[in-house]
């Protein structure tokens, strides 16, 4: 099992080479690095004296998940795309009761294998898997992008944690020269952008490469995506022909009761509590001209139901239009319904208590933070926690539906606290509604928070 001893070196991501000596026979010296999601990286051992290195990468705490060996080169390395945000310890020994001198590299690679500035992600054409980003609540990544003057390209992502992104390719300037949010394609589930570079290419800058592409959540939640670069075919246009879409109107509650219909705009969060939904859970459906047709893929969507068979179905449309929420087997005997503007709902991603919860790393200040919305429903107690925080030292807070604080944590002081995940507050929801989950920290600490249903009390 990997141990950190204390303050091991931390290695720049550079390609420098650090000098170091294994004297004892089983000796292994231990090091620290950053990954960044996106970024392609490469650690590698080469021997001078010693012949046969042990190179070994894992995670505080845990098995080391990489183990190379030096071969008749005297170099043992590992290549690998980081898919999280993390900190990593290296170890470096010899086989056996090998001894000797080497050096150890740690580079950020860039267009063929080539080391690049560090922990700059670089986005290559037609790569046969996607690249995997990971987004911090409310931060966007930026990637420098790989192209040829005068060709036109597509940035497509692949769905992951933060469900649809926003894409937009900037120039010179920080000029946008495409964006995935714009255009015929912003109709589609998970929309590209299109590009064409500019011939002559500008030159790269301190900010990057000539082009880079701006990634941000559509609403400004984190979590994992994926993205692949493609060049377009010759009977691919850059600008397909535009949606006529009609100017939306007012956010409204066009009906009630038991099949609820709601004129939504993009990022506006309805809300519907089901008192008796047994076995009849509620779908969405978007009305086009005089039909009514599935929702699938025209917004986020979640549902969870209680022990005594009650419901909840939560929707944020990325379209514009007119929703309705109807059981799969018909009307349940009554619904309420609850309209939220985008604007007063904040960023964070919506939890319900359930396995399928997002969970997006966000870093705390000394101010009040959200890090999550929980859509709640009467009769359950909840847990907030936040995964990755120590024991004491971070404060916690949840405020209901009607901006009253229904349950603070001291950030010292006899809170409770879940082994392997962290501090948790326990809270009950009187009225179906969105709770905002809260911390703070004035060491700014990297958390996660999750929200779980108190079982006990059912």
């Amino acid at each position: 099992m990997l141990a950190a001893p204390k303050g091991p070196v931390r290695l720049r991501a550079d390609d420098r080479p650090l000098a170091l000596e294994i004297k004892r026979p089983g000796e292994a010296l231990t090091y620290e690095i950053i990954a960044l999601s996106g970024c392609r990286y490469r650690l590698e051992v080469r021997g001078e004296t010693l012949r046969r290195s042990v190179l070994e990468v894992g995670r505080q705490g845990e098995e080391p998940f990489v183990r190379v060996t030096a071969g008749d080169d005297l170099v043992a390395r590992h290549i690998w795309q980081a898919v999280r945000d993390e900190r990593l310890l290296v170890r470096v020994s010899g086989l056996s009761a090998f001894t000797g001198s080497a050096h150890l590299r740690f580079a950020t690679l860039g267009p063929g294998d080539k080391p690049t500035v560090p922990h700059r992600r670089v986005l290559v054409p037609d790569e046969e898997a996607a690249r995997v980003g990971e987004l911090m609540l409310g931060e966007s990544n930026t990637w420098d992008l790989a192209v040829e003057p005068g060709v036109a390209y597509q940035v497509t992502p692949t769905e992951g944690s933060a469900g649809r992104v926003r894409l937009r390719v900037l120039g010179a300037d920080d000029a946008v020269l495409g964006d995935s949010e714009q255009g015929a394609l912003a109709m589609r589930p998970l929309p590209p952008v299109r590009f064409l570079v500019p011939d002559p290419l500008p030159a790269a800058t301190d900010a990057g490469a000539p082009l880079r592409l701006d990634v941000r959540g559509t609403f400004d939640g984190g979590g994992s995506y994926g993205l692949k670069l493609r060049r377009l075919d010759e009977d691919e246009t850059i600008d397909p022909p535009a949606v006529d879409l009609p100017e939306p109107e007012p956010s409204a509650i066009l009906a009630e009761g038991p099949v609820p219909v709601v004129r939504a705009r993009p990022g506006d969060l309805v809300l519907v509590n089901i008192p008796q939904a047994a076995e009849n859970p509620y779908i969405v459906q978007r009305k086009r001209g005089t039909r009514w047709v599935s929702a699938d893929g025209l917004g986020q969507e979640q549902r969870a139901r209680t022990h005594y068979d009650a419901g909840m179905t939560w929707f944020r449309p990325y379209h514009a239009g007119t929703y309705r929420f109807i059981g799969i087997r018909g009307p349940a005997p009554s619904a309420d319904v609850q309209l939220l503007d985008r604007a007063e709902l904040g960023g964070a991603p919506i939890h319900m208590g359930t396995g399928v919860d997002p969970e997006v790393k966000a870093k705390l200040a000394r101010d009040w933070k959200l890090v999550a919305l929980g859509a709640c429903m009467p009769g359950w107690d909840y847990l907030f926690v936040l995964r990755g925080a120590p024991q004491s030292g971070i404060s916690m807070r949840v405020v209901g539906p009607d901006g009253s604080v229904v349950g603070t944590r001291g950030a010292y002081g006899a809170g409770t606290f879940s082994p392997g995940l962290g501090p948790t507050l326990r809270f009950e929801a009187k009225k179906p509604g969105i709770y905002r989950l809260e911390a703070r920290d004035k060491k700014g600490r990297l958390v996660v928070a999750m929200l779980r249903h108190a079982e006990e009390r059912r």
